[in-house]
């Protein structure tokens, strides 16, 4: 792992050195959490807006941080085997030492940006890329200016291929930042939407926002762009690299068709990977729109130099979710928790997902669907289509939040009966109902913004909860 003087060199930072502690003085990983810290590690004090890490220096120090990176010096000076590192932002330093170490490193690097599916297509691809190079891939959704140099530090000389989330939901120049660190040899789109429309303005500033990874590729890299998002397929124009197509569209190099959903147990396909052709490729991923989180994994293990049988057997053995938990809930019914986030086209894909498991004619199909958060000027539109979609697939609707009423509306003007569409405002309101309402054999979706709270009805309406929001 890096040593001390790499952090010097690399930060520039001035190092102030305890008892036993020299410049080669070696670290074996790094924590910005004190509860995270391992003997041997480097501690980053990172002030935010609700917590100082600075706080927790001795925190970080007794459980064996050899190192920290800091603003602030403590008043007491560091203790035997342990350094502190000062530079003015702890922060703009991380990314300096990821930057420095990826620099080092031998790994290819592949980032992955989009509105939605970054996390899905990441992880994807990392396992598929795994069946043939030795492949680490950004933890979580590690995809910001901190969480991105964190997994630049973990590449070792043994890592061929660096699998890498890049976020971009704040403000221009974000995506743009990153790949300086990262450098990726291969940039990933996945689509262009409405999430986070509400900080960055507009879909144009998200589609120029997106495309700062494009921009950043080398002459010799490679642009892996979906062909049927028409903001996406505007970026080949700026790319400085060849550009692989993938996608559903005739052009696309890597595309499917033929898709079919089969509820809990996956999609299968039609795959041609240039003028070859797959006639029954299955996946174990939920949804039909998974198919593009295949074929853009796909695409990129073609073109790393995978064969098609090793694509084809990886794609087989996909981890079938990443954040939509299935789980036994009250009454006999089944939760299909999806509450991580929500945003137009994540709510849409759950919708179809829910639209295609079959019940075999037992129970309802059931959606609990929140606000929003982040649409700016699009959330009544972006409700609204919603709402349509969700009177297509389900039997029984329950909006929550005061942005839902326009979801409640669309379901009802699509032809969705009114006595079957519920207006909550609260999520712990839901849950007097649905613990009376659902029953044997209800597929039940929840789905909505972290600040509605459905995570939580999820655990009350679960077999085994407390009851409780």
């Amino acid at each position: 792992m890096f040593s001390l003087r790499d952090i010097e060199l690399a930060t520039g930072g001035d190092v102030i050195a305890g008892p036993g502690v020299d410049a080669d003085s070696a670290f074996e990983g790094v924590a910005i959490d004190h509860r995270e810290v391992a003997r041997g590690h480097l501690f980053v004090a990172i002030r935010g807006e609700r917590v100082d890490g600075h706080l927790y220096i001795p925190g970080a120090v007794s459980n064996g941080a050899r190192a920290v990176l800091l603003s602030n010096l403590p008043v007491e000076p560091p203790p035997t085997g342990v350094a502190y590192v000062r530079v003015p932002d702890t922060v703009r330093a991380l990314g300096q030492l990821g930057a420095y170490w990826r620099q080092k490193m031998p790994a290819r690097v592949v980032g992955i940006t989009g509105s939605v599916g970054k996390t899905s297509t990441k992880e994807a691809l990392a396992s598929v890329l795994s069946g043939r190079y030795t492949t680490v891939r950004s933890k979580k959704s590690f995809n910001n200016e901190i969480g991105l140099p964190l997994a630049l530090l973990s590449l070792t000389p043994d890592v061929q291929v660096a699998v890498l989330e890049m976020g971009g939901a704040y403000a221009m120049g974000e995506i743009e930042y990153l790949c300086s660190l990262a450098r990726p040899q291969v940039g990933v789109v996945t689509n262009v939407g409405y999430a986070h429309v509400g900080r960055m303005g507009s879909i144009e500033r998200i589609a120029e926002n997106k495309s700062e990874l494009v921009r950043s590729l080398p002459p010799d890299g490679l642009a892996v762009l979906n062909r049927d998002d028409p903001r996406v397929r505007k970026m080949s124009d700026i790319a400085p690299c060849p550009v692989l197509w993938y996608g559903l569209s005739e052009d696309a190099d890597v595309r499917a068709d033929e898709v079919q959903g089969a509820g809990l147990k996956g999609i299968r396909f039609r795959l041609r990977i240039r003028d070859r052709v797959y006639p029954d490729v299955r996946a174990p991923l939920l949804g039909r729109h998974s198919v593009h989180t295949v074929l853009a994994a796909a695409a990129v293990a073609h073109a790393e130099g995978m064969d098609d049988q090793q694509i084809l057997s990886a794609v087989l053995r996909l981890d079938p979710g990443l954040r939509l938990l299935v789980t036994p809930g009250v009454n006999g019914s089944t939760l299909l928790d999806d509450t991580y986030n929500a945003n137009p086209a994540s709510v849409l894909a759950a919708l179809d997902l829910l639209a295609d498991v079959d019940l075999n004619g037992q129970g309802r199909k059931v959606a609990v669907l929140g606000d929003m958060a982040e649409l700016g000027d699009y959330a009544p539109e972006g409700h609204r289509t919603v709402g349509a979609r969700a009177a297509e697939v389900c039997s029984l609707l329950y909006a929550v939040g005061p942005l839902s009423r326009e979801t409640a509306l669309a379901a009802e003007g699509a032809g969705l009966d009114p006595a079957c569409v519920r207006r909550v405002d609260t999520a712990e309101e839901a849950l007097h109902e649905l613990r009376n309402v659902l029953r044997e054999g209800d597929m039940v979706l929840l789905k909505g913004s972290r600040a509605m709270a459905l995570d939580k009805l999820a655990g009350a309406l679960a077999a085994t909860g407390t009851g409780v929001v």
